[in-house]
């Protein structure tokens, strides 16, 4: 133990024995821009205040050999640095050092005290750099390059740390030194074998009812104008029909890290209607992008393209940048914002082309063998092509949801889902026109209230095999008749996974 810790202990042993507390902030040196102080907590007892004179005498001595003792020892400013390392205070250290920073960053000395104490108060990063700037200084020193190793595995940069574990081997430095290097490179090992890229996806098949195929509004009579000739009442009957439906999926993950990753996935499906063909639908979807851990804060950045196909030709053509950035109040607590940009470009008809932007914050509680989920979302959606038949499609969607999960030991996997939108058209519907063929047939812009129900189970019937069923049901309701229906919608089939 140095002379100062000695002295340090002695003093601080005497006036362990009381409970109260006084803080005492001594000045112990001082630079051109600033004072270095050092505060010091003494408990004092609650039986101080039946203190002899003697006693109290002890205690003021003690306080002042403390005071001397730092006070003689660090006028560099750097020695008390290297003090505060030694006794453990690193968050004292790391503090004194980001004020030193300017000063003496790039001191090879300076960055190894900056990078045990950033470590030690849990500053990973700043350490790394710390570490990184001495072994570009000294190479050949084995306590940095050792330092930096074990930082870089404390992040799970398992290749950086593996690279420097095996630089200080060639080093030949001490046995003690090899046997942790020889154990810190074990670990590596172990932990690589769970970051191999892995591929998965599935295969899967159901067959469903949908009870309203075509969105129709009913059996009732609406009036519908035609210009120059009058109204008619006219009836947007509701077609039923079963359906098939194939789905699949292949993903690709490459880990970097524990939990970093770049990713990529494609999925492809089809829906056979029996009767109503027209109505057919299938899509392509790529994603391909990154996600990166900085303490508890998850982020993710991806682009996503898709192909979709109505009846039997192609309807759009969708590329979109997506990110999310979720927090970890705690082990079950988070919260996540997310956002995405989309282009659309439809092949049918050009008024539909469009531009939108959405953000989501979404608040997720996870539950012993479950998950609750509550979020809030605004979407602003906005054509290319500006005009009076595709100023209509230029609409802002607010929407609330909240979605359950429950994976049941018996039952399998249930998942419970509730979601409310409200989209609001900026702009009045010039597609139905009034008699006289001028005016807008609607004269208020189109809301639209839609509330969507849905219902999902999933059994494992042995360990690639689900059998998988989906329930959705959707009510719409619009101040435009033409845009409210409602429809309902049930799939049930088996997927393998692999």
């Amino acid at each position: 133990m140095s002379s100062f810790n000695k002295y340090l202990a002695h003093s601080l042993s005497i006036l362990s024995a009381y409970t109260y507390t006084v803080s005492l902030t001594v000045i112990i040196g001082k630079s051109s821009s600033h004072l270095i102080a050092y505060k010091l907590d003494y408990p004092l007892g609650i039986y101080s205040m039946f203190s002899t004179a003697k006693n109290l005498t002890k205690m003021i001595s003690a306080s002042l050999l403390v005071f001397t003792c730092c006070a003689n020892a660090q006028t560099d400013e750097r020695k008390y640095l290297i003090k505060l390392v030694e006794a453990g205070l690193y968050q004292d250290a790391f503090e004194l050092a980001e004020s030193l920073f300017d000063q003496y960053a790039g001191d090879a000395d300076f960055d190894y005290l900056y990078g045990l104490s950033a470590r030690q108060a849990g500053k990973h990063q700043e350490a790394i750099f710390a570490f990184e700037r001495v072994v570009m200084n000294r190479p050949n020193n084995l306590n940095a390059r050792y330092a930096l190793a074990v930082a870089y595995y404390e992040v799970d940069n398992l290749v950086a740390a593996k690279r420097e574990f095996e630089n200080l081997l060639k080093l030949q430095p001490t046995n003690k030194l090899i046997a942790q290097t020889e154990r810190y490179l074990s670990l590596i090992q172990q932990k690589s074998v769970r970051l191999d890229p892995v591929w998965s996806g599935f295969a899967g098949i159901s067959l469903g009812y949908d009870s309203n195929v075509n969105s129709g509004l009913g059996d009732e009579l609406y009036p519908i104008p035609v210009a120059g000739v009058g109204v008619f009442e006219l009836q947007f009957p509701v077609e039923s029909d079963n359906f098939s439906k194939l789905s699949a999926n292949l993903a690709y993950r490459y880990p970097t890290a524990k939990f970093n990753a770049w990713f990529a996935s494609a999925s492809a499906s089809h829906t056979q209607n029996k009767q109503y063909t027209d109505f057919n639908k299938s899509s392509l979807d790529i994603i391909a992008g990154y996600t990166h851990r900085i303490g508890a804060l998850q982020l993710r950045a991806n682009t996503f393209l898709q192909s979709f196909w109505y009846g039997d030709e192609k309807y759009h053509n969708m590329m979109a940048v997506m990110a999310s950035a979720n927090f970890a109040i705690d082990q079950s607590d988070s919260v996540q914002l997310s956002g995405n940009y989309s282009a659309i470009n439809n092949e049918v008809n050009d008024n539909l082309d469009s531009n939108s932007a959405m953000v989501r914050l979404e608040y997720i509680k996870q539950l012993d063998s479950g998950r609750l989920t509550f979020a809030t979302a605004f979407r602003d959606e906005n054509v290319k092509n500006f005009n009076q038949a595709s100023q209509q499609y230029e609409r802002t969607i607010n929407s609330l949801s909240i979605n359950w999960m429950h994976q049941f030991e018996s039952l399998g996997l249930v998942r419970l889902g509730w979601q409310y939108q409200l989209a609001k058209h900026q702009h009045l519907n010039q597609i139905f026109k009034d008699v006289d063929g001028v005016s807008p047939f609607f004269t208020e812009k189109r809301k639209d209230n839609n509330i969507i129900y849905q219902i999902g189970h999933e059994y494992a019937l042995a360990e690639s095999w689900r059998w998988r069923t989906q329930v959705r049901l959707s009510r719409k309701n619009s101040n435009q008749f033409v845009y409210s229906f409602d429809r309902n919608v049930v799939n049930t089939g088996i997927r393998y996974l692999f």
